[in-house]
C-alpha cells in the first residue's frame, strides 16, 4: 500500500517567507509541532493508503492525460486555525485570492477519483496551508494575537501543476516523494 496525497508545490521565496514567522512563533514558546520547510505544500486531496496498481491508473487517468484544467494565481496570507481558538490543532496561513479556483479544481479531482473507489471528502474544502499542529488539541494562550488575516502576507504566486505525492511517516517526520507531476493547460 501506498500513502498518497494529491498537492501544490508552494514557491521557495513564499516557504521561506512563512518559514521566518514560524521561527517568530517560535519564540513564543507554544506546544506546535511547526511543518519543515521543505516539506510545506497545500495539499487539494489526501487520498490515504491505496495499492500500487491504484496510484498507476491515477497517474494514467488525471496525471498522464490533457490538462484539466488552466493556470490560476494564488495569493498566501492571513493566519489561522482548526477547529477553533479553544481547541487548536492546526495552524495554518490563508489562500486569500485564487480560493474559488482552487475550490473547482479539487472538486474536479474528486469527481476523477471516485472512479477509483476514493470516497469525496464529506466536509467542504477550505483552502489553506497548514504551518503547523498541535497532538493534542488545546487553547494556546496569547495565540489570538497571531491570528487574522492582516498579520501574515507571504505573497502569490502562479499555480500550473499538481503533484501526486507519496508520503512516508518516519519517527522524525513525514517524507514526501513526488509519483508524477501533471502541467495545467497554458
Amino acid at each position: 500500500m501506498i500513502r498518497t496525497f494529491i498537492a501544490i508545490k508552494i514557491p521557495e521565496n513564499i516557504r521561506k517567507l512563512i518559514d521566518d514567522f514560524q521561527k517568530s512563533l517560535r519564540c513564543e514558546h507554544f506546544p506546535v509541532k511547526w511543518i519543515a520547510t521543505e516539506n510545506m505544500h497545500l495539499t487539494l486531496k489526501f487520498i490515504g493508503e491505496i495499492p500500487p496498481d491504484t496510484v498507476d491508473a491515477i497517474k494514467n487517468e488525471l496525471f498522464e492525460a490533457p490538462p484539466i484544467w488552466k493556470p490560476f494565481e494564488i495569493t498566501i496570507s492571513g493566519t489561522g486555525v482548526f477547529p477553533n481558538i479553544r481547541k487548536v490543532r492546526i495552524f495554518w496561513t490563508g489562500i486569500t485570492n485564487g480560493s474559488e479556483e482552487l475550490i473547482k479544481l479539487v472538486n474536479l479531482i474528486e469527481s476523477h477519483l471516485t472512479k477509483f473507489n476514493i470516497k469525496k471528502e464529506k466536509r467542504p474544502f477550505k483552502p489553506h496551508l497548514t504551518i503547523g499542529r498541535c497532538k493534542i488539541p488545546r487553547h494556546l494562550k496569547g495565540l489570538e494575537q497571531f491570528v487574522s488575516r492582516d498579520i501574515f502576507y507571504a505573497g502569490s504566486f502562479v499555480v500550473n501543476e499538481i503533484i501526486l505525492m507519496k508520503s512516508v511517516l518516519r519517527p522524525t517526520g513525514a517524507e514526501y516523494t513526488p509519483l508524477a507531476v501533471h502541467s495545467l493547460a497554458p
